[in-house]
Order: C-alpha cells, then structure tokens, then sequence
C-alpha cells in the first residue's frame, strides 16, 4: 500500500496495513520515499518523521492510504505444471524438492522425496489437497 502526505498524489513512503483504529490505520512503514516528512500522527519524543518510522507501528489517517491496483490473474494448469517439471529437471542430485503452491489465497508447501517419489502436502489448515494440484504431481 503506497503512503501519502497532505494527499494521496504526494506518496512518501510503502506500508503494510495491520489494524483498523476508527479514522486512522495503525500500519507499518517499510519504505521511506521522503525520509525526513514528518508524520501526520507522531509519537511526541519518539517518531515524528517517516524515516525514524521505518519498521514501527505507527497511525496514519485513512484517507491518506492508496491502494493500487493489482492485475490478478489466474495461471492455467498448464503453467503450474510446467512449473514443476521445470524444477523437476533442474534438480540435481537432491533428496527434496520444495514447490510453494496458491490453490486459493493459501499457500501450502508440497515437498517431492526425489529418492522414493513420494509427494508430501504440507498445509497449516490441514485441508485436503485440491484435485489439480493431484494431478499435477501425479503427471
């Protein structure tokens, strides 16, 4: 999310959103653009321009947060199979091959034992493996 100071045209720095506070959003400063602007709700004493803010919890007024948009698309089942075997060919002589995988907002870790072929589905909400990702590691 891009910061803005004054208005939303005028960015002065990147962050992350962690809490909603009624007018203001507590976010995390991690790119400072303009280092030395100050911040529109300082911590007295403390952190009062954006630089000293990078990495810190800070509040920022609402409407000076902008949101661009992303292009998001889906990738086919195509592209994330050949993804695999593109990893599946360039590994040399390694006992597991990791492969990150986004069924659905989620990621969830598939872990390949390159010696016995065993697949591995590693997933923090213990769901069940989606089908295509089934076959595409059956393939």
């Amino acid at each position: 999310m891009q910061i803005g100071q004054g208005t939303k045209e005028n960015v002065v720095a990147a962050g992350t959103i962690i809490l909603e506070c009624g007018v203001n959003f507590l976010i995390v400063v991690d790119t400072s653009y303009e280092p030395n602007a100050p911040l529109p709700v300082p911590i007295p004493n403390q952190i009062t321009t954006i630089g000293e803010a990078l990495g810190y919890h800070v509040l920022w007024p609402t409407q000076m947060l902008w949101f661009p948009k992303l292009e998001w698309e889906e990738a086919s089942k195509e592209s994330r199979s050949r993804v695999i075997a593109n990893r599946l060919m360039n590994a040399d002589h390694v006992d597991f091959i990791f492969i990150p995988y986004n069924p659905s907002y989620h990621w969830v870790l598939v872990a390949l034992e390159t010696r016995t072929m065993i697949a591995y589905y590693l997933d923090s909400l213990q769901d069940q493996p989606f089908d295509d990702l089934k076959e595409i590691v059956n393939m």
